[in-house]
C-alpha cells in the first residue's frame, strides 16, 4: 500500500469508506503492530530503516 492511499483513506469520511478501504485500513494496522512489536536490535528506535517503514504507513514511533 502506497503512502498516498493511505492519505487518502485519512481524509475520507467515515461515512464514504467501502469495505475495501477498511481492509486497506486493516492491513495498516496490523503492519504497524507487526513492525512495533519487533524493534530494532540496537533497541534505537530512531534507526533509520525500522522508522521509514513505520513513517511510509503513517506512524511516527517517536511521537
Amino acid at each position: 500500500m502506497t503512502g498516498e492511499r493511505i492519505v487518502a483513506l485519512q481524509r475520507t469520511s467515515a461515512d464514504d469508506l467501502t469495505d475495501e478501504d477498511l481492509d486497506a485500513m486493516g492491513e495498516v494496522v496490523g503492519f504497524v503492530h507487526r513492525r512495533r512489536a519487533h524493534p530494532p536490535p540496537t533497541g534505537d528506535v530512531r534507526s533509520l530503516a525500522w522508522r521509514n517503514e513505520l513513517l511510509n504507513r503513517g506512524h511516527d514511533p517517536l511521537r
